[in-house]
């Protein structure tokens, strides 16, 4: 059997192309498809736990990194938190929590 994705609808092998495009869409949906006023905010107590984690010598000599890092905590969240969505949006309601659900030709089901 070959190793190239299948279709969802139709159980049959898609081109590397095919593939590509679904790849695309799913990143558009997560990049474009959920306004970023839709997902609650990182809870600062979070932040506030890892900064915490840092010696104070280094807080007050990296003050311009931590903050970059703040940001880039806060970026990586947010696209945590929409892929999220998109992932369960896009879930299969036949497939249960924690089971793979494999492919049946469009025949058998």
């Amino acid at each position: 059997q070959e190793d190239r994705p299948t279709s969802r609808e139709t159980g049959q092998l898609t081109s590397p192309i095919n593939a590509e495009k679904d790849i695309l869409r799913y990143l558009y949906y997560i990049n474009n498809g959920i306004d970023t006023d839709h997902v609650a905010p990182l809870e600062i107590s979070w932040l506030d736990h890892v900064l915490a984690l840092i010696p104070a010598h280094l807080k007050s000599s990296l003050v311009s990194s931590i903050d970059k890092l703040c940001d880039e905590m806060r970026e990586d969240y947010t696209l945590g938190v929409k892929k999220s969505i998109v992932d369960f949006v896009l879930k299969d309601p036949r497939q249960k929590e924690g089971s793979i659900l494999v492919e049946k030709p469009p025949y058998k089901q």
